[in-house]
C-alpha cells in the first residue's frame, strides 16, 4: 500500500469516526479534537495495531478519548443527530417527512440506556462487525450480541410508544 492509499483509508476512517462521535453528542469542535488526537495515536502506532482490528481500535481510542473530554468538563454527552445527517436532495415533502423521522429517532436514541445507544450507533451507523464493537468497547463478542439484542428490543418499545 502506497502513502496516497494509507491516506485515504485514514480519511474515510476519520471521516465515520467523527460522524459516531457527533452522533454520540459531541460538539462540533469536541469531535475534532478527538478525531485529531485519535489520528496522531494511529499514526504514532499504525505499526503496532494489527490490520484486521484497526478500524475498531481507531473507534476505542475515539470513543475514550471523548469520554475523557466529558470527564475533564464533567459534561454529559446528549445525543444530537441533526447536524449529523447527510443534506437532503429531495423534494420538499420527502425532506420534511426525513427530518420528522430523523427527530423520531433522536427522541428515541435520548431514551435509551448509554451503552444501548452507543451499540445501536456502533452497529447501525458506523456500520463496525460484532468483533469491531466488542473490540472497540472492550466486552466479550457474546455480550455485545446480547446488549445489541436488548437495545433492539428497547429503541423499538420506545419508538412504538413514541409513535402511538
Amino acid at each position: 500500500m502506497n502513502g496516497d492509499e494509507c491516506t485515504e483509508i485514514l480519511k474515510e476512517e476519520m471521516r465515520a469516526v467523527y460522524r459516531y462521535l457527533m452522533k454520540t453528542g459531541a460538539s462540533h469542535s469536541d469531535a475534532e479534537d478527538v478525531v485529531q488526537d485519535t489520528l496522531y495515536k494511529a499514526v504514532l502506532y499504525m505499526e503496532a495495531i494489527a490490520p484486521e482490528s484497526f478500524r475498531a481500535w481507531l473507534f476505542k481510542v475515539a470513543h475514550n478519548g471523548y469520554l475523557d473530554l466529558c470527564r475533564q468538563r464533567k459534561g454529559h454527552p446528549e445525543v444530537t443527530l441533526d447536524s449529523a445527517w447527510p443534506a437532503d436532495r429531495r423534494t420538499p415533502e420527502e425532506a420534511a417527512l426525513n427530518r420528522v423521522r430523523q427527530e423520531e429517532v433522536s427522541a428515541v436514541l435520548a431514551k435509551m440506556k448509554p451503552v444501548y445507544r452507543r451499540l445501536i450507533l456502533l452497529k447501525y451507523q458506523s456500520g463496525l462487525s460484532i468483533r469491531e464493537i466488542a473490540c472497540a468497547l472492550s466486552m466479550g463478542e457474546e455480550t455485545v450480541k446480547k446488549y445489541l439484542y436488548r437495545a433492539r428490543i428497547q429503541f423499538r418499545e420506545h419508538y412504538r410508544r413514541g409513535c402511538q
